[in-house]
């Protein structure tokens, strides 16, 4: 389906602006005029630093570069951000690895200019994805049997999030939940093992929740709480940007779908069990002539 049929979350400030005035060492390698950076590449290096930063937190970054030669190193706490060896306008939301502040490092060959600089504190950016209905699939030891979602559709080498069945090795159906940045050496994935077994026309239901500093699932009413099987790196520091690009529902998949919901935001751990618990209420209901009463359908769900 294509992306404009779904939400993406906004950048809400929760934090005052802090590249308000930089501090600088050396005035003579960085200049500041009040609204832009100027390199002079004189050989010497040195730091143009904005104000401290929370560890931790999730930061909206952006500046425009106009470079005329050489290099300059970018970093909020001690996170790596860029080198910078282009001209153009840069955005980046990013978790600060510690308090020191947003600093642009002349290496000593930079020559050129930096405008338009902010740095803001966001809540963090999440999406969070539903889908219940019934499966048909085998135990082919696949470490993704069944893909349920596959965002975006075309590739699953760049930054993705995808929803997914494994039956590698002993699992026989264990739901996966994956996002991966695009720059993070490792990806972010949660499994729930024994989710589901073998068969035709499994009932399933599971949800997820993928942020710039989480990802977790649930799957029946039951979601990851750190004793499950867990690989890579379980705390992002980065949602990956799929705000323009197709996601695949279905993507190899034999069954039905009941019901497929995606959230602009974060439903929260509450929220996946909510999403995902069994339904008690009748999902058919059907009246026959001659009988005292109706028959109720309820194992769709249950």
């Amino acid at each position: 389906m294509s992306a404009p049929q779904f939400g993406w979350p906004e950048p809400e400030y929760i934090g005052p602006e802090l590249w308000t005035t930089p501090t600088i060492t050396d005035p003579t390698v960085w200049d500041w005029d009040g609204s832009t950076l100027t390199g002079s590449g004189d050989g010497t290096s040195d730091n143009a630093r904005g104000d401290a930063v929370t560890a931790g937190g999730v930061y909206r970054i952006t500046y425009n570069v106009t470079r005329t030669s050489g290099l300059c190193q970018v970093r909020i706490g001690n996170t790596f951000i860029e080198t910078v060896g282009s001209t153009g306008l840069r955005e980046f939301i990013i978790v600060a690895g510690d308090t020191t502040g947003f600093t642009f490092t002349e290496s000593g060959s930079f020559v050129g200019s930096i405008d338009n600089i902010s740095v803001r504190e966001i809540n963090p950016l999440s999406v969070s994805i539903q889908m219940d209905g019934r499966m048909t699939y085998a135990d082919n030891s696949s470490s993704e049997e069944v893909k349920f979602t596959q965002w975006p559709g075309t590739s699953n080498t760049g930054p993705y999030i995808r929803n997914f069945l494994s039956t590698l090795g002993t699992y026989t159906g264990a739901m996966t939940f994956r996002q991966y940045d695009g720059t993070t050496p490792t990806t972010e994935i949660e499994t729930i093992p024994g989710s589901y077994t073998p068969g035709i026309l499994v009932p399933y239901n599971w949800a997820s929740r993928h942020g710039s500093t989480f990802v977790n699932g649930a799957v029946d009413g039951v979601a990851l709480d750190g004793t499950g099987w867990e690989y890579g790196d379980t705390t992002p520091t980065a949602l990956p940007d799929l705000s323009s690009t197709d996601l695949a529902i279905a993507y190899d998949f034999m069954g039905t779908i009941g019901t497929f919901r995606q959230f602009a935001g974060d439903i929260g751990d509450t929220g996946l069990v909510t999403a995902t618990n069994p339904s008690t209420e009748p999902t058919l209901s059907l009246t026959f002539d001659g009988t005292e009463g109706s028959f109720y359908n309820l194992s769709w769900s249950e």
